[in-house]
Order: structure tokens, then sequence, then C-alpha cells
């Protein structure tokens, strides 16, 4: 050997040495047989949300699991196991595989605890990588919170609009009524009548109480969870919790002796909503730089003193001192919901009367309630012609709003299926229907559709707002299956 003239190109042997040294790592980490690092992916089959008021429950969840071909891309199945754990008391079962190794995958969720309980999904691969998917399940056995704010006692009138507050989107509110001979029996749905309506978290009734008496009226609040009784109520607002308020109605009452607070008129800044009776609640669709007024105008006995509060803003009261009439003036609202009282008593305090007015000022927009097929639903696709969307108020259907181009259904393909046409399908513009082109561009089987209703349409042509203007902040997405 001439060393002389042998040479050695030591940066290149440090770059090979490098090299080397890294390829080692990889091979001494999990997933270096095959080099895969890609974690499986794992979808569950439902409402991200479900929801019982059954304690003994065992509810049935289920999903997909996918596993990485030698290109990465996700195939259904293959060498991938599920494990799933509970992070309260909850029992969760061992994983069962429906399909074998197809990709399907089945836990059941028993010992529910009151409140969320949430469920670990877990997917690994044959080599340790792993992907976790958090599912909440409900228990829901508290029936929603729900005020009266607005009755009129005593009154010379029999009828008046009551009002006040449940608070459970999407909720349902009850109402009974004891005169001293019918007795509210919180188990006997005959007792309950639900009210007029339910529009955003306010709810109304327009009632004639027929004859002079004293009333008892309890109201209770009502949500959507499946009833385990025949009580069409569902959950419902605790007894203890009722709101109540005794209401005096007395026609023939001596003016002279007997309180009078009449409410005469009531001027708001803009139209009451539509569908809601008499002259409140009121609903004010005022922008952010404009609080609204509110004046209310009435009688009283000269010699009775009259107060007044609201619950937030303020108010100004003027009794004139040789009239009967009085003015209130409220103002200074924020946007929610608010309680306006005038009250009056004699100089003893024995004889007082109150009036009791709901003000809601509207800058919110409105939330989903409830969609058909639902998150995470399996419908059949040659049977569904129509998607619809329950808003939690009322809506504005009118100069070019929610058009079909404000929601779209795409297929695991990219597929996009979009509705032929949309329609009103309830009196209060709260239940939208959009309808599937079931002849040209009709729901296809075996599909999983990922739904969106956009808040502003094709170029925001066509905003999803309510009756104020309020307009959706982002869209809304949710999931269903066909089969």
């Amino acid at each position: 050997m001439n060393w002389e003239t042998m040479s050695i190109n030591i940066p290149s042997l440090c770059r090979c040495l490098l090299v080397l040294f890294v390829l080692s790592l990889l091979f001494a980490c999990g997933g270096a047989e095959d080099g895969d690092l890609l974690a499986p992916a794992i979808t569950f089959k439902g409402s991200p949300g479900t929801t019982t008021n059954d304690p003994n429950a065992t509810v049935t969840l289920t999903g997909e699991y996918f596993d990485r071909d030698e290109d990465g891309l996700l195939v259904p199945g293959g060498q991938v196991t599920i494990s799933a754990t509970a992070f309260t008391a909850t029992t969760v079962s061992d994983p069962v595989y429906p399909g074998g190794n197809t990709g399907d995958w089945s836990v059941s969720v028993s010992n529910l605890v009151e409140g969320v309980n949430s469920i670990a999904i877990e997917a690994a691969d044959s080599v340790g990588n792993t992907n976790i998917l958090t599912i909440f399940v409900i228990l829901d056995i508290t029936g929603p919170a729900v005020s009266f704010d607005q009755y009129r006692t005593p009154t010379l009138t029999t009828s008046q609009v009551l009002a006040g507050t449940v608070g459970e989107l999407g909720a349902k509110v009850q109402f009974c009524i004891e005169d001293g001979v019918n007795i509210c029996n919180p188990l006997d749905s005959t007792d309950w009548t639900f009210v007029d309506d339910v529009n955003a978290n306010v709810w109304f009734v327009d009632y004639d109480f027929l004859a002079d008496n004293t009333y008892n009226v309890f109201v209770r609040g009502c949500d959507q969870t499946k009833p385990l009784d025949t009580d069409n109520c569902g959950n419902y607002t605790d007894e203890a919790a009722y709101a109540t308020a005794e209401i005096i109605v007395d026609t023939v009452a001596d003016p002279l002796t007997a309180p009078q607070l009449a409410i005469t008129t009531a001027t708001p800044p803009s139209n009451p909503i539509p569908g809601f009776f008499g002259v409140v609640p009121y609903f004010y669709p005022t922008p952010d730089d404009t609080l609204p007024v509110v004046t209310i105008d009435g009688t009283r006995e000269t010699d009775y003193v009259v107060s007044s509060s609201v619950t937030s803003g303020s108010v100004t009261l003027q009794t004139p001192a040789t009239s009967s009439d009085w003015t209130a003036v409220f103002s200074g609202f924020a946007s929610g919901v608010h309680r306006a009282t005038v009250s009056i008593d004699n100089v003893d305090g024995t004889d007082p009367a109150v009036a009791n007015v709901l003000i809601v000022r509207d800058l919110t927009p409105a939330s989903i309630v409830s969609t058909t097929p639902a998150n995470g639903e399996t419908v059949s696709a040659a049977a569904t012609t129509a998607v619809r969307v329950v808003f939690s108020e009322s809506m504005d259907p009118g100069n070019g709003n929610i058009d079909v181009s404000n929601i779209s259904f795409v297929d695991s393909t990219g597929n996009v299926v979009v509705p032929s046409s949309v329609a009103v399908v309830d009196a209060n513009d709260r239940e939208y229907e959009f309808q599937i082109d079931t002849t040209n561009d009709p729901l296809q089987a075996g599909e999983t559709y990922k739904a969106t209703l956009s808040g502003d349409g094709v170029g925001g042509a066509h905003p999803v707002a309510d009756l104020f203007g309020n307009v959706f902040a982002a869209d809304y997405n949710w999931t269903f299956f066909t089969n």
C-alpha cells in the first residue's frame, strides 16, 4: 500500500456515519419495523353529548376505526386494538367488534353519574401508535330552572299575559292553576298545560282566569329528555323549585277600597315580536349604541303611593299629586331579559298591588335546538326527502334570508348535495325544512354526510338572522349516516 497516495474524505465519512446513527434510532423506536409513525384514526357514530334521564340506562357507543396502509392512507379495520376508559365512576364494557376486522367498534356504558360522564376511546395499532377520542354521555335527571316574571295582582280584569324565563335551551314550560278546587299534582299530566310559546328562553301565555277568585299559579320547566313516567313533560322542575305567584282577580271591587294598578299604554321603541300577545313582553332590535327606552303609563288611586324598580337599567317615575295617572320610564337596558316592576300601596302598607313587566333586549344570534336527521343519526337514504333545522327563536324568513345556499351536505368523496328548496314549517318562524332533490341529486346509501349550515350563504347574500338582524357568527356543523 502506498501510504503517500492514500486519501480519506473526512466530511463525507462523517455524514455517512450520521445517517447510519439516525436510522439506528428509528429502528430502535416503536414503529421502526415498517417505518409506521402515523396514528390510526377513530370515529364516533353519535351525538357529541348523548343524553339520557334514566340513571339505570346502559348506553351503547359505536364507531369506526382505521389503520394505515403502506402509503400512509387510512383503511377501515386493520391491526388496530380499541380500549375504553371512564374518567368517572361510570362502568365501561370491553370493546366488541361487530364486523370482525372490518373497522366497527362498540362499547357499553352504565352506572352513569349525574352530569357529564367522559369516556376515552383509544385506538392503538400493532406498533404502538395511538389516537384517543373523548365522548361525553350526559345523565340529566334535573328539570330546567324557570322564573315567573310578568303578572299583575290584584287585577280588575280577568285576562293578562303571564311570562317568564326558562334556563335550558329547547326546553318547554307548563303551568297549573289552583283555585281552591283544582289541585296541581306534579305526576298528573292532565293538571298541566303547555304555555303558548317559548321564544329563545322567554315563555308566555295569554290567560283568562274567567272568574273572580284568588289563584295560585305554578310554573315548571320541561326538558327534552325521554320521560321516565307517563308524564309528558320529561324531566321537570322539582316541586320545591316551582316558580309561583298568587294572583287576585276582583272585577267588582270597590274602587275606593281596593287598589287599582292598571297599565293603560306601553310604548316600546319598535313593534313587539310577532306571535307575542298583548303589549308585553317586548323584544327590541336596538343596536348597541341605541339603548331602548320603555314608557309605561297607568292609573292608581290618588292616595296610594307608587314605587318602581327594574332588575337592571334605570327608571324614572312620575306621579302627579293632583292626578291618578302615573308614568314610569325605563331605560339603560343591556342585552338580555329584564323585569320592570311598578307597585302601589296605601299609606299603611296594608293594601298592595303590583305589576311586573318583562322586557327583552335581543342582541344575540339564535342557536340550533335540534336537527332532523340528528347529529350521529343513521337514516334511510331513500326515505330522507328533507332535512329540518329548529332554531331557538323566531328567524327572519323575508328579504331573501335563509336560502338553499345556506346549507349543504358533503359525502365521504367530497360530493356536495344542495337542497332544491327551503320552507318555514311552523307558525313562529323557527323550524325550517330543506327539501332534497330526490330525482336529480338524492342522498346516497352507505354514506357519511357532513351537514353545514352557513351563516351568510353564497356571497353573504342570505344571512341566517333572527328577527332583529343578529346573524350566525360561525357555521353550524353536524354529521349523519345513511343506509
